[in-house]
């Protein structure tokens, strides 16, 4: 470390910004990241790419700088034009969500395909997402699974959650539940929470399969347990009702309480009402 640091303060840009990856991760030495930002910036400063996406980063996520979006527009811009993949697929998502710039869904196409068609996994499934969803583009199912194949390709957890509900709705592919839990499954399995809540709720409805509360009730843990608002609310229901589980009043407005905190609407409205009951 000492050798990196050494070739890093004698204006090595590579060196410059293995020692920011090093100290944003805690690779080798204590994680610290204001220090992480601090090289980041000394390479970002002299044009390198890589040094100024994780500069972005830092800003969108306010580790170690203070948080400020534009500022992360600005960096992911600078790197992006360089045809550095994250960077183009991060500043698609801030044109997507309208985090640091105006929400242009076409921008966020735009630089979604850059960095998409470079073979970057995160990129290919979220231009899928918009082909899905004809946001900033003419909806189109059949190029949506093609995106999300190919990030499936590559492991992405995203891409092989999002395939497998296009398996489960039959769009853009022949309908095939069979399928779509195995790749829920193989989703879930990568971390993915949105698939393990959408493996719930398959078990809960009975959707291509027998039903099953109980392996609903494990499903939706999963996910409740590891923040995702969607599957707090559909574990408190069960709680709720006594299926596949027993029937917990308490553990339902526990559930259900989290979910609302997270802001989530159904959870809100029906801790609401349990408020009221109980």
């Amino acid at each position: 470390m000492a050798a990196l640091r050494q070739k890093a303060g004698h204006g090595d840009l590579g060196a410059a910004f293995r020692l920011g990856l090093a100290y944003e991760t805690g690779s080798g030495v204590a994680q610290d990241f204001p220090e992480a930002a601090r090289w980041y910036e000394r390479a970002a400063n002299h044009g390198e790419a890589a040094s100024q996406c994780n500069l972005g980063r830092l800003y969108a996520s306010g580790l170690g700088v203070e948080q400020d979006d534009a500022q992360a527009v600005k960096w992911y811009l600078r790197s992006a034009v360089q045809h550095y993949p994250p960077a183009m697929s991060n500043l698609g998502l801030m044109y997507a969500s309208g985090r640091g710039i105006s929400k242009d869904y076409a921008a966020a196409v735009r630089w979604y395909r850059a960095a998409a068609e470079k073979g970057l996994a995160a990129a290919q499934s979220n231009l899928g997402f918009m082909y899905a969803n004809g946001f900033g583009v003419e909806q189109n199912d059949a190029d949506a699974v093609k995106w999300y194949t190919k990030a499936a390709k590559q492991n992405f957890a995203g891409g092989v959650g999002n395939l497998a509900l296009m398996y489960a709705r039959g769009r853009g592919v022949k309908k095939d539940v069979t399928r779509a839990i195995a790749l829920f499954r193989e989703a879930a399995s990568m971390g993915s929470l949105s698939a393990a809540n959408n493996l719930g709720w398959l078990y809960e409805h009975g959707e291509g399969i027998a039903a099953d509360a109980a392996e609903a009730v494990k499903w939706y843990r999963m996910a409740a347990d590891a923040g995702l608002a969607e599957a707090q609310y559909n574990l408190g229901l069960l709680y709720a009702s006594g299926r596949g589980v027993g029937r917990d009043a308490n553990a339902a407005a526990e559930w259900l309480g989290r979910a609302a905190r997270q802001g989530y609407a159904p959870a809100k409205d029906q801790f609401a009402q349990m408020s009221k009951i109980y």
